[in-house]
């Protein structure tokens, strides 16, 4: 199984539409900043600023997959 890390910005339930488009261009001017790009490029990251709601389909769609393969190999937590 591949699992890269990501970083996401994340909201508390009922923020308001307006603020959630209004911080999701924020995220995709900051990422598309030369200087910002160049920063985490050098760290070896891949910049992807999705919209939030592309963002939220990733997400579902990663925890689905990772849903999965824990049940698929009886993955359980030890306490």
């Amino acid at each position: 199984m591949q699992a890269p890390a990501w970083f996401a910005l994340y909201a508390p339930k009922g923020v308001p539409q307006d603020i959630i488009t209004k911080l999701g261009a924020a995220v995709q001017k900051a990422a598309a900043n030369p200087a910002s790009r160049a920063t985490f490029e050098r760290l070896s990251y891949t910049v992807v600023a999705n919209s939030p709601d592309d963002f939220k389909k990733v997400f579902q769609e990663e925890t689905v997959k990772t849903g999965q393969f824990i049940k698929e190999n009886n993955i359980k937590v030890e306490q």
